[in-house]
């Protein structure tokens, strides 16, 4: 009778116009804050705007009358202060004299800091509007009609302050962030300028593995010590995996012996094998890297 119920309602979400929306609950529920702004002018007003903003956006809180937790935002000609009174642990913290530019795209990412900074110390967890978004944008390219070129960009969480990262003048697609001590703002993306497509760095220079074929699709593990990508070399696409010194960026180590290819099992388990420079296997090694590196 159910998988009767099943296919008489399956048609309706198949051929559907509307759209079909779906709520789930979280696993906890938000925290109301309360907010008090000392404002003395307009652009302080919106500068408290994209404060309430990130608090509302964290997932972990929201802007209310009343709340467990009172922040006291009060902001000077050129500096802001924060006051965080949480009743529940009985906690106050006070920042002091944040610098502001008058430069919206700077101050904002000074205010997205000062939001983190607020749930970090209410709830013990970093917060997610200091985060950038990396993506790749297509547009059709200048002088050869029917071409299109692709270069890589970047904005804020909440999609303001953008601004375009390369100009290769070429295909760039699939960036993703590199964890290097004391950086934040070095990544690694996919560039055809060379011909087949290569993994490049923003730090400059030549292709950071070398290895004959196609490399597509990089993703590094969050140490930076381990680049996952996706290459033919081998004579057909495979997973291969490359070790680099986070420390010194991610050309220091360019041995091909370092790169291994992966087989992915159904138990979600990569079994590495390493590799010479002429991709012959020589070792087989036993395994060791999960499904996330």
């Amino acid at each position: 009778m159910k998988s009767l119920i099943v296919w008489l309602i399956l048609p309706f979400f198949l051929f559907s116009t509307e759209e079909l929306v779906v709520q789930l609950e979280t696993d906890k529920g938000l925290v109301p804050i309360q907010v008090e702004d000392k404002l003395t002018t307009s652009y302080h007003q919106e500068l408290a705007s994209i404060f309430r903003f990130d608090l509302n956006q964290s997932g972990r809180a929201y802007v209310a009358e009343n709340g467990p937790a009172k922040l006291t935002l009060t902001f000077e000609p050129s500096s802001v202060s924060l006051l965080i009174n949480d009743t529940r642990t009985r906690r106050v913290k006070k920042i002091h004299g944040i610098p502001l530019s008058h430069h919206l795209d700077t101050d904002r990412c000074r205010i997205h800091k000062l939001s983190d900074s607020v749930i970090e110390t209410l709830f013990g967890t970093k917060g997610i509007a200091s985060q950038k978004i990396l993506f790749a944008t297509q547009f059709p390219h200048p002088k050869v009609k029917g071409d299109y070129l692709s270069e890589i960009w970047e904005c804020d969480y909440d999609g303001c302050n953008l601004r375009k990262l390369t100009n290769e003048l070429s295909y760039s697609i699939t960036p993703v962030h590199l964890p290097i001590p004391g950086h934040d703002d070095h990544f690694l993306y996919v560039c055809y300028k060379n011909g087949p497509p290569k993994i490049f760095s923003s730090l400059g220079g030549d292709p950071i593995i070398h290895l004959r074929g196609n490399q597509l699709l990089p993703t590094v593990s969050r140490d930076g010590r381990k680049i996952a990508f996706i290459s033919d070399a081998s004579g057909r696409a495979d997973l291969f995996l490359h070790f680099s010194t986070p420390s010194k960026g991610p050309s220091a180590n360019r041995d091909s012996s370092t790169l291994l290819p992966v087989r992915f099992k159904p138990r979600r388990v990569f079994l590495p094998t390493a590799i010479n420079s002429s991709l012959s296997p020589t070792a087989r090694a036993h395994p060791a890297f999960t499904s996330s590196i």
